[in-house]
């Protein structure tokens, strides 16, 4: 998976953000950047080597704190 140096700063506020209102309200059950990344972001965007999406429309109902639809956007 390659991200360009911006996609990569967007996950990372993205990231802390949650961990940081993680700790106010339940948003998920992880709580380790490392296993965030692993469990949330790579998981989002396994399907992404299989799909093409770009200039598709999708929707994501009741994402939650957000997986998959926001890193898929990203």
């Amino acid at each position: 998976l390659r991200l360009t140096s911006e996609q990569a700063q967007k996950f990372q506020t993205y990231m802390e953000l949650l961990l940081e209102w993680n700790t106010k309200i339940n948003l998920t059950a992880i709580k380790e950047p490392k296993e965030f990344v692993e469990k949330h972001f790579l998981d989002s965007l396994w399907p992404l080597q299989w799909l093409n999406l770009a200039g598709k429309t999708c929707l994501d109902v009741g994402t939650g704190a957000g997986f998959p639809g926001i890193p898929l956007k990203l």
